[in-house]
């Protein structure tokens, strides 16, 4: 009845009215399978990018985009299925049920960016089956392209970068080693050779001046012979920084102490040493690098510094070791600093030791004397106690 009250124009303006709504939903339809088309190849366009096995999940986790590497993993570890369209969350739910650590801790990661405590997480863990024996890093970072939050997940084979660290600590350690046995040899032709012969010097100088010399030559035979004897100090003192403890047979703290005992009653500079912190046992190439940077920089105190005085801290802190040479001397020179100059070659020197085993040295020109430091980062295999 209601139909028929309604002029034809008027019928043709609701019909029009009715469709209009149905045509723009048809239209926006339209727009947004255009706007997912181009985010879809956005985002694969993202992770073929990466060379490493990289996967975006959506909000939910769901796996909306692989590359290449990704595809060949999963067929290699047996689960093709972990592809576009499964949700990964759900997937490692499937192996927490069964007890799996690693499972385990990456759903745990996954809660926290889900709660908004964290954005990124990452662990390592053993491989199994095909990947027995290898190391495997585990990384999500949420990220958000055109409006979307989204999540990468990138999985990366560690094993090959922890086997050439390895051989690089070893050769590392090699070279120190060799080094030091320079060093010794060194120490002992000092010791055994040149000290020798200055003693027979100063001998024969007192021996000349007890026969009655002229009265020009006894000025200049007292000089040659306080000259003999300031060589000797210098020997004595260069042929102990020289000839270090076995360093395998004591630990840090101790061979520090010795060290600066034997530093002090050689060369008669005040020198002390002190412990913070509680001690970790450290790994051969680190202790060794450590101890070559006090050696080094007690040498420059002695050969450079004119000081009176030298302290030596070392502090354990929960991640890192920090060594610590300070003297009351003229101080250091902006040119050593930077490496000119033969005392800089010693510098370069210890600041590529501690490099080789992840540390700093910090040169410092104090008011009076000079300070240097070094940090070293504690590995986690480095925590039990000495």
């Amino acid at each position: 009845m209601s139909r028929l009250l309604v002029p034809a124009r008027g019928r043709r303006a609701a019909l029009a009215a009715s469709d209009r709504p149905t045509v723009e939903r048809v239209s926006r339809a339209a727009n947004t399978a255009v706007d997912d088309h181009s985010f879809e190849r956005i985002v694969n366009d993202l992770v073929q990018g990466f060379s490493e096995e990289v996967a975006i999940v959506d909000e939910d986790w769901t796996i909306i985009a692989v590359n290449d590497a990704w595809r060949h993993m999963v067929h290699v570890a047996g689960y093709p299925e972990l592809q576009p369209g499964i949700n990964y969350r759900d997937f490692l739910a499937t192996f927490a049920m069964q007890g799996q650590q690693p499972a385990i801790a990456v759903l745990k990661g996954i809660q926290e960016i889900d709660a908004g405590r964290a954005d990124k997480f990452q662990t390592a863990y053993a491989g199994l089956n095909e990947w027995e024996g290898r190391t495997i890093e585990l990384r999500i970072n949420r990220v958000h392209i055109d409006g979307r939050s989204l999540a990468t997940i990138a999985r990366h084979d560690l094993t090959a970068a922890a086997e050439l660290r390895s051989l690089r600590e070893q050769f590392t350690s090699a070279v120190l080693e060799g080094q030091a046995a320079e060093r010794r040899r060194f120490g002992r032709e000092l010791h055994d050779s040149t000290a020798q012969l200055l003693t027979a010097v100063k001998l024969v100088v007192g021996t000349l001046l007890q026969k009655e010399p002229t009265h020009d030559s006894v000025p200049l035979l007292k000089e040659l012979q306080e000259l003999v004897s300031e060589a000797q100090r210098e020997v004595r003192a260069v042929s102990y920084l020289a000839h270090p403890p076995a360093l395998e047979n004591v630990s840090l703290v101790e061979a520090l102490s010795a060290l600066v005992r034997g530093f002090a009653n050689r060369t008669g500079i005040d020198a002390s040493f002190q412990k913070k912190g509680k001690a970790v046992r450290l790994s051969s190439t680190a202790k060794s690098a450590l101890y070559r940077i006090a050696q080094e920089s007690l040498a420059n105190v002695f050969r450079h510094a004119k000081a009176t005085s030298a302290q030596v801290l070392i502090i354990f802190r929960k991640s890192v070791v920090h060594l610590v040479i300070t003297d009351d001397g003229i101080g250091i020179s902006r040119q050593t600093i930077a490496g000119s100059g033969r005392a800089g070659v010693g510098l370069l020197g210890m600041r590529s030791r501690l490099a080789e085993v992840g540390g700093r040295l910090t040169i410092r020109r104090l008011d009076s004397g000079t300070s240097v430091c070094a940090n070293l980062p504690i590995k986690r295999n480095e925590l039990a106690t000495s």
